[in-house]
């Protein structure tokens, strides 16, 4: 279960070498909508800050979503701007991987792609 979120706005500022933003969202309307909130952000709030690092490193652009909405949660100052432009951006590669499980999954080969220089282009 999940509760529907409006963005509002996007807040975007510079923070050492990088520019980071934050959504505003709407907030909740009905009860149901302010338990789930109110049950979310319990559980964000628990997440262990080591957690959070082997994140950030496994699964950058979940963990940079997570931050999006919920940074004063988590104690970071939001997002990396650049992976939430490459979230919201359109994806050039899409469809399921070659065996197994992945042959299922539409998203297997959305993934980033890395030039000659091992940067994500």
């Amino acid at each position: 279960h999940a509760r529907r979120m409006v963005v509002e706005r996007f807040t975007f500022r510079e923070d050492c070498d990088r520019v980071r933003v934050t959504a505003t969202v709407e907030a909740p309307k009905t009860d149901e909508e302010i338990e789930l909130q109110a049950a979310s952000d319990e559980l964000i709030a628990e997440m262990p800050q080591h957690e959070l690092k082997l994140g950030e490193y496994f699964m950058p652009s979940s963990m940079n979503w997570l931050a999006l909405f919920n940074s004063h949660l988590i104690g970071q100052s939001g997002a990396d701007a650049s992976r939430i432009t490459k979230l919201l951006s359109a994806a050039k590669r899409w469809g399921p991987g070659p065996d197994g499980w992945h042959q299922n999954d539409e998203t297997w080969t959305c993934v980033d792609q890395k030039n000659l220089l091992g940067k994500t282009t």
